[in-house]
């Protein structure tokens, strides 16, 4: 059997601080800095995944019904963007 990691809804709107949605639902800054750290966590995940090679996939929902190439929000967040052949 293989091993895969899939990542869902990494998007700006839903890991950044500043996106559109989790400002909608985190109010405080305590949470603000759980979403930090779960970013961080998730980064961590990512590079022992890929060490070992295991595949990463990529699946977003595009809540804002947009061009995902020019919309910051929809774009996956940094840390945590997909790497050259990864889908």
């Amino acid at each position: 059997m293989t091993d895969i990691v899939v990542v869902v809804d990494a998007q700006n709107g839903f890991c950044n601080t500043n996106g559109r949605t989790l400002q909608r639902y985190v109010k405080t800054g305590t949470e603000r800095q759980k979403v930090k750290e779960t970013v961080a966590r998730i980064k961590m995940f990512l590079t022992a995944a890929r060490a070992t090679d295991t595949p990463v996939l990529y699946l977003c929902a595009n809540a804002w019904s947009i061009n995902t190439e020019s919309h910051w929000h929809a774009q996956i967040h940094k840390e945590l963007a997909p790497q050259e052949k990864e889908l």
